[in-house]
């Protein structure tokens, strides 16, 4: 649940900065993957990969700056680098790779 959580909250700010701003968004998709060291005591999340996809008739600039900021709102998102988790976002627009954002 912890992952689904922290990539609903991602793609949700994703969303409300989309329709804030405007910009035309055909399809949007998430995968989140997370890697957690198992221990008996002091198990903890030691990374997160989000691999997320839009479809859109907005030029691949638009969507790397619109990225960073939706990214940057995002509270799990911040929650977690702040707990020197390692992030990894790939953005992809229409099937290309756009950005690669990190925490």
């Amino acid at each position: 649940y912890f992952l689904s959580g922290s990539a609903s909250c991602l793609l949700s700010h994703y969303m409300l900065c989309a329709i804030a701003e405007e910009l035309p968004v055909d399809s949007l998709t998430m995968t989140a993957r997370m890697r957690f060291a198992r221990k008996l005591y002091g198990g903890r999340v030691t990374s997160v990969v989000y691999d997320v996809r839009f479809e859109s008739s907005a030029d691949a600039e638009t969507f790397r700056s619109f990225a960073q900021r939706a990214q940057a709102m995002c509270y799990a998102h911040n929650t977690l680098a702040a707990a020197d988790v390692e992030l990894l976002t790939n953005v992809h627009l229409n099937g290309e790779k756009i950005i690669e954002l990190t925490a």
